[in-house]
């Protein structure tokens, strides 16, 4: 199966069920823009920031700084800061 099906066939079950925590267990057959495209759907749906803490570091640059951003700014309990603060770009 080519990766651009593995990344259409993945957007959509995660945006049916919520259940983002498959990405981990097939991450290596997903495109880059796809893990990006999809953690940032999900934050922007769920706030769920502690879910795609681990996923942040095979994120493009960019969307990972958009992530990282979003939770600094948004997240009044800074529990997971550690995780989100070493991809803020300067």
């Amino acid at each position: 199966m080519s990766k651009s099906k593995v990344d259409t066939l993945v957007k959509d079950y995660i945006a049916e069920t919520n259940d983002f925590n498959c990405i981990y267990a097939i991450r290596q057959s997903l495109s880059i823009e796809c893990i990006d495209d999809i953690v940032k759907s999900y934050i922007d749906r769920t706030a769920d920031y502690g879910t795609v803490a681990a996923i942040l570091q095979f994120m493009s640059g960019d969307a990972s700084d958009y992530v990282a951003k979003k939770y600094i700014n948004e997240v009044k309990d800074q529990q997971y800061s550690k995780f989100f603060t070493p991809y803020l770009k300067n």
